[in-house]
This record gives structure tokens, sequence and C-alpha cells, in this order.
């Protein structure tokens, strides 16, 4: 997408890479793996009524779902940038109709270069302050979910190395979509698991193992 283009630049400053959004809940996805092995996301979404407007939202996990909060999954995983500023801090990186008291919401103008900066200089602020959560790191460790889905989808990416070798050709986007290989794997391998198979759950277990190859290659 040429909006995310505009934006990956002044994120690569922060070490955060672009990743293509498949079945992603974001418009555009910047990742950067941090030393533990966990992924720490940042989705920006654009605004479907404000042309080229967008915000941005912080998600870590060891899953590559972005926004995925479900079952005992911590929401304080999943955080808006602009809910980590705090008043004062608002009319240095915010437009005035963000800034009136009370206001934790927040979004940007991909036209305007100060704008672009100020989302820049808010992701690097802010960051620290979403990861220094109480308990943060522990509450994901802790969540039965996302151990169940960390372990389905390394299943699926064992499964793809052991079936095809070598997956760089594998890891290739065509219209928008992953290659069959990984959804059929996946759907074996819930099968495998006893799971309820759905259409949705079948994509998003077939990405997550796409995902995490490929952020493992690249970052």
């Amino acid at each position: 997408m040429k909006k995310c283009d505009k934006l990956r630049q002044r994120l690569a400053e922060l070490r955060y890479i672009n990743v293509p959004n498949i079945n992603s809940a974001a418009d555009c996805l910047f990742v950067k793996k941090l030393t533990n092995g966990l992924f720490l996301f940042l989705g920006v979404t654009f605004s479907r009524y404000v042309k080229e407007s967008f915000t941005g939202s912080f998600y870590l996990s060891k899953i590559t779902i972005f926004s995925a909060v479900w079952d005992d999954i911590p929401p304080s995983s999943y955080r808006r940038i602009s809910t980590l500023l705090s008043e004062d801090e608002r009319p240095l990186f915010l437009t005035e109709e963000y800034c009136n008291p009370g206001m934790v919401d927040g979004w940007w103008n991909l036209d305007d270069t100060a704008s672009v900066a100020n989302f820049r200089n808010t992701v690097d602020l802010t960051e620290p302050r979403f990861l220094n959560q109480d308990r943060l790191f522990e509450s994901i460790d802790e969540s039965i979910e996302i151990r169940k889905l960390d372990e389905l989808s390394e299943k699926v990416v064992i499964k793809i190395v052991q079936d095809k070798g070598d997956v760089n050709k594998l890891l290739k986007v065509q219209k928008n979509k992953i290659g069959a290989e990984w959804v059929e794997i996946a759907e074996a391998t819930l099968s495998a698991a006893n799971e309820n198979i759905t259409d949705q759950l079948v994509k998003r277990l077939a990405s997550d193992a796409w995902r995490k190859t490929l952020i493992r290659k690249t970052c």
C-alpha cells in the first residue's frame, strides 16, 4: 500500500520493519522482534471518514495476530499510542482537536510532513511506556490462549520446513494472499489437534505461521 510507504522510512529509524498485512486488522503493519523472542507490533489504521487521517496502536505477543485480546490474552498487550501521552504532552504531538481535557484518542495527517514526524516521535516516546506496563510480559507468558496459538503456529512452521525445505519461495505474496501450502498445513494441524475448524481460524493460523517465518528471516 502506497500509504504505508509514507511511514516506512520514519519508522525504520526506530527499527520497525514493514510486513504485509495479510489477514490483519491493521491497514499497515510494522514490527520489531525483541530480544526475548516476543514480537512488538505497531499497527496503523486509516480513517474511513477523514482523508489521510491515521492512528497507531502497539501490540505485544508471542503470536503475530495483531490486536488479538480474546480469552485470557491480556488487554494491556494492545494499546493506542495516544493513550500513553500525558495531558501536557498531547499539544506537542497532536492538533488542538485532540487536546481537550479528557481526550485520549489521537489521529495524525499522512499528507502533513510535520504530523508524520510527530507520529514517529510519539511512537518513540510511548514505546517504553507501553513495554513497562505492570506485569505485561508476565501476563503474556501466563496466557493459556497465547501458548496454544503459539504452539499451533510453530507446528505449522516445522511441518512447512519438513515438507518444503527452503521456505523462501513460500514467503512471496500474490494478490494479497499467502501460498496455499500454509493454509493446507494449518488446517491439517488444527485437525490433528482436534480443534473446531473454521475458515477464519485456518486463515489466522496460516497467516501467523507465515508471518513468524517472514519476520524471523527479516529481523
